[in-house]
């Protein structure tokens, strides 16, 4: 394994020092030294677009807005995100859902739910929980468990 051409020379040497703390302290300052923070010209604005958009967002406008095709913005979505936009948009969709129903002081009813996070309606949403969970939302919300005084929202199965 050479992943650096300096890393088994530094290796060696971290691993000679005496005192572990040493040894952390080297390997830490050695692993930051590597770390090669992730710059792309639109994915980390795209993604805080859509986990800060309460409306529809579509792929297409995203796209032109960053001045790419739209296969183009898919591919590169999938390049470094491992989902295509859509999925993604899917997910946080989901994951708002789940928040709302999960932390409403009142129950709300699961249409009112669906509209909040922009589904287009009840079954749309039912579809995307299915996708995601294997389970309906009636289903999944009744077998939530709630820890951590409903910071913790957990599923047994």
């Amino acid at each position: 394994f050479n992943f650096f051409e300096d890393y088994n020379v530094v290796m060696f040497e971290i691993m000679n020092l005496e005192k572990n703390s040493d040894k952390i302290k080297a390997l830490e300052s050695y692993w930051l030294s590597k770390l090669n923070p992730f710059h792309h010209p639109f994915i980390k604005q795209t993604i805080d677009e859509i986990t800060s958009n309460d409306g529809k967002l579509k792929i297409t406008d995203l796209a032109i807005k960053h001045k790419v095709s739209r296969p183009t913005f898919n591919t590169e979505f999938v390049k470094h995100i491992g989902m295509t936009p859509s999925q993604f948009i899917k997910i946080n969709r989901f994951r708002k859902a789940l928040k709302i129903a999960t932390t409403a002081v009142t129950k709300e009813q699961l249409i009112d739910v669906a509209f909040l996070v922009e589904y287009f309606d009840q079954s749309h949403m039912a579809k995307d929980f299915n996708a995601l969970t294997g389970h309906s939302p009636k289903s999944f919300f009744s077998k939530i468990s709630h820890l951590e005084n409903s910071q913790i929202n957990w599923m047994f199965l």
